[in-house]
C-alpha cells in the first residue's frame, strides 16, 4: 500500500503520477495513477516484490517528492 500526501500550502492538485516499480533483478514496470486529493492510499498490483519505486522517473512534473518506508 501507498500513502501520497500533498503538502504543499493552497489549492491540492490533480494530475496523473508516474510510479516506476523495480524489483530485484532491475525489471521495471511503470504504473499511472490519478493524483486528486491531499492525501490518497493505493495498492498496485506487481509482476513481481518491489525492491524500488521511483516517482515520476520521466520527470515530467515539477515537484519534491520523497519516498519512506514503514
Amino acid at each position: 500500500t501507498l500513502e501520497i500526501q500533498q503538502v504543499q500550502k493552497g489549492s491540492t492538485f490533480s494530475f496523473p503520477l508516474d510510479i516506476a516499480i523495480i524489483d530485484k533483478n532491475g525489471n521495471r514496470e511503470v504504473k499511472t495513477v490519478q493524483i486528486d486529493s491531499q492525501q490518497l492510499k493505493i495498492s498496485l498490483n506487481t509482476q513481481s516484490e518491489p525492491f524500488e519505486l521511483v516517482l515520476d522517473p520521466a520527470t515530467w512534473l515539477l515537484f519534491e517528492g520523497s519516498i519512506q518506508k514503514k
